[in-house]
């Protein structure tokens, strides 16, 4: 928590919002990533 708020004070509330918003981008990439990886198993084990 503390490294976390050293990183987010110089960035101001702008910068909060960008990063949550990256953090949202990379974790709906990981996901599609990953339902495409089951669903070509899936695929595979028919």
């Amino acid at each position: 928590p503390y490294l976390t708020g050293l990183l987010l004070s110089p960035l101001g509330p702008g910068g909060v919002l960008a990063l949550h918003g990256g953090l949202l981008l990379l974790a709906g990439l990981f996901a599609l990533l990953v339902g495409v990886e089951t669903r070509g198993r899936a695929l595979e084990g028919v």
